[in-house]
């Protein structure tokens, strides 16, 4: 695949002005000796459409990672077993979907031995934190939020349903800081470990749990994830 002169490299969402997403790709750019310029498209939902006519890389963030998947007519392993994209490529019309959460959720939760965890939050980014825990094993899985939802076969548990649930190994934050209200926490074990996805809230989450827990933070996935996305396009583009 030719990139053509003028294709377009970037992340599309809305409202992402705070993103750190093109300081991390230039910076990747730099090192692997690249000249592209890596921008951020903050797009209406009735601009998608028209947008992905455009050749180019793009990475994918809320709201759209769930509304761009049908228009991919190619598929990674990651993103058939997600359901969900967060990285692809545009070309003559053609798109080809991607899903580095997977890669980077796995990445990070690789070491720890984990059986019973519990995600907040039932959006998009959770599609791609599911199929990573059960590929690594996870025995038990709890979802809670606010709106009813099934995600790879789990069901919402209502925010107040939470300590009823017992002592859980890993915590998940898949949702912006903004929406911690009146949220019950459960406990966990003496080994819990604590995982924000958002990573401009980080701090907030972990201030929710007293304890000596091992925390990461949501800055860790957003390299991984980017990191895996940038040799995702560096290997499928020509002359990329």
């Amino acid at each position: 695949m030719l990139l053509r002169p003028g294709f377009k490299l970037g992340l599309i969402g809305r409202h992402i002005q705070y993103s750190m997403s093109p300081l991390l790709h230039h910076s990747f750019m730099r090192v692997a000796r690249k000249n592209h310029s890596y921008e951020l498209f903050d797009i209406e939902p009735e601009a998608v459409d028209d947008f992905l006519k455009h050749d180019g890389c793009y990475n994918v963030t809320t709201p759209y990672k769930e509304t761009v998947f049908p228009y991919c007519h190619t598929l990674t392993d990651e993103a058939s077993l997600c359901g969900v994209v967060n990285t692809i490529i545009v070309h003559n019309g053609h798109v080809t979907g991607h899903n580095t959460d997977m890669l980077a959720v796995y990445d990070l939760l690789k070491p720890y031995p984990l059986n019973n965890i519990m995600i907040f939050g039932n959006g998009g980014v959770v599609k791609g934190v599911v199929p990573a825990l059960k590929q690594l094993g996870v025995q038990t899985i709890h979802m809670i939020g606010r709106t009813p939802k099934t995600i790879h076969g789990i069901e919402t548990i209502p925010f107040k349903y939470a300590p009823d649930i017992g002592a859980m190994d890993l915590c998940i934050n898949t949702i912006p800081l903004t929406s911690w209200t009146n949220v019950s926490l459960p406990s966990l074990t003496s080994n819990g470990v604590l995982f924000d996805c958002c990573y401009g809230t980080s701090g907030g989450f972990f201030d929710q749990f007293k304890g000596d827990y091992h925390r990461i933070k949501g800055i860790e996935m957003l390299i991984i994830q980017a990191s895996y996305a940038f040799n995702f396009w560096n290997t499928h583009v020509e002359n990329f």
